[in-house]
């Protein structure tokens, strides 16, 4: 694949056609006047672009190879009726400067194009990025991907339903919208056959009293739709769209959101419920949850959530491979609810439950006992990041020959080791036997992150095991 870079600038720099390096075609302006010998070769390397790229301002790497504003407008103008790039399939376009005059439209029509990326900002650029939108529609109906990230109002220029509902072909759409026009957005889209994907941003911007008017929402069904990322900075907004929307074959839910610091705790409860709700317990496969406060402090409370209480309604998706939950309270789980867990999901590969407040937390309630529970009952299990209190051992390394052999580290930043390092290291090695180290002792974790460097010695004694074990089975295979 041949990919070609338009980087856009007011300034003239002498430089001929190049390509450095050899799958890139750099554009740039040229020392003399253009002949056909210039347009065969043009059109040599224009027949083997697949991909176009234009950046919307030069750094003081690409001022060399810029193509000024004017020489660009030139380069559409001169054979306006001839395909500048007859099998572009990406576009990728952008630019802070579309009030210039600079259009990716010419580039639309391209027959084999079939994914657009579109991204403006700056003055001007509403009125010209709606000027795309039909002409996105009408040049372009068979796009696959489309993403649009633009700043923009869409309560006053809202983008009608039948609009996303005449890409019949659209596979993955990413965009930004408006709350106002969220649900004339979803209903287009739902109408869509092949739709796998959707990355959705509510913007922030509304006019008040408009909310009101949201709560009568459609029913929308997604039958095909296999991945969702919706982010919001409006929690209300991300619970009306799910309560919405029903998803039968999704197998991947990002949310992302912002909460006031004391609605955190009824805000997550709210939106597991809705993902159980929403999300067919047979399919998905993949739940990651970031909640953020609106704004921290560090002197208040750390706010608890229990975990076994808060995601019991999660345990009936059953092909679950990867659960990630992040926010800023400190996530409790016992190990009878780790067990129900690992027992729910035996697909298990990862399993991340971070606490982002910065405060020092207490000992976790999961004991060694619930990390063999994870070990006995998802063997699949290869990225864990998770409190664990090791303070005290009440039963001795399992022996009945259930463990995990994929995981090899554990993330626990927020936990000291603060029992004997000699008996949880063997407690680890028996059910992590090819366990390696603790990230909190890792020279790449933040500083403030850091609970101090108890694990080190659990690594030592772990390290210390598996030399024996080698040398073991060493001897074993010597004498057999």
């Amino acid at each position: 694949m041949v990919s070609s870079v338009l980087v856009t600038s007011s300034m003239y720099k002498a430089n001929a056609i190049v390509q450095n390096p050899p799958e890139i075609l750099v554009l740039s302006e040229p020392t003399r006047p253009t002949t056909p010998q210039d347009w065969e070769r043009f059109d040599f390397y224009a027949s083997r672009i697949r991909e176009l790229r234009c950046a919307g301002h030069s750094d003081s790497k690409q001022a060399s190879r810029a193509l000024s504003a004017d020489l660009y407008r030139w380069l559409l103008a001169s054979r306006p009726t001839h395909q500048l790039l007859p099998r572009l399939s990406s576009l990728i376009w952008k630019t802070s400067i579309f009030g210039t005059g600079l259009d990716c439209t010419p580039f639309l029509s391209s027959p084999q194009l079939s994914s657009v990326s579109i991204d403006m900002y700056g003055n001007g650029i509403p009125t010209t990025s709606h000027a795309i939108l039909p002409a996105l529609l009408r040049l372009s109906p068979d796009l696959q991907e489309l993403r649009l990230w633009m700043r923009e109002d869409w309560s006053t220029h809202p983008i009608s339903r039948a609009f996303f509902g005449s890409f019949k072909k659209l596979r993955i759409i990413e965009m930004k919208s408006a709350m106002s026009s969220i649900f004339d957005l979803l209903t287009g889209l739902s109408t869509l056959p092949d739709l796998t994907k959707m990355n959705i941003l509510i913007s922030d911007y509304y006019v008040p009293d408009q909310r009101a008017q949201q709560r009568t929402a459609p029913r929308v069904v997604f039958r095909s739709l296999e991945e969702l990322k919706l982010r919001s900075s409006f929690t209300p907004d991300t619970h009306e769209i799910l309560r919405a929307c029903h998803f039968p074959q999704l197998q991947c839910i990002n949310l992302m959101y912002t909460t006031p610091w004391d609605e955190r705790l009824s805000a997550l409860d709210d939106f597991v419920c809705l993902i159980s709700q929403c999300c067919s317990h047979s399919v998905l496969e993949m739940i990651e949850i970031v909640a953020r406060e609106d704004w921290v402090d560090e002197d208040a409370e750390v706010q608890s959530v229990t975990a076994g209480v808060v995601l019991k309604p999660l345990i009936d998706f059953h092909r679950l491979c990867s659960f990630h939950l992040s926010a800023d309270m400190r996530i409790v789980l016992d190990d009878g609810a780790v067990r129900d867990m690992a027992v729910a999901w035996p697909r298990l590969k990862c399993l991340a439950l971070v606490n982002n407040h910065l405060s020092s937390a207490p000992p976790a309630a999961m004991t060694l006992k619930g990390l063999a529970y994870l070990a006995r009952y998802c063997p699949l299990l290869e990225t864990l990041a998770i409190n664990v209190d090791t303070s005290s051992i009440t039963a001795p390394p399992p022996s009945n020959g259930h463990c995990n052999r994929v995981l090899q580290s554990i993330n626990a930043v927020r936990s000291p080791a603060s029992g004997d390092p000699a008996a949880i290291g063997a407690f680890l090695h028996a059910i992590f036997p090819n366990f390696k180290r603790i990230n909190a002792s890792d020279e790449t974790t933040p500083e403030d992150e850091l609970v101090d460097g108890s694990w080190g010695a659990v690594e030592a004694v772990i390290e210390a095991l598996k030399l024996q074990s080698a040398s073991q089975q060493d001897d074993f295979v010597q004498k057999s």
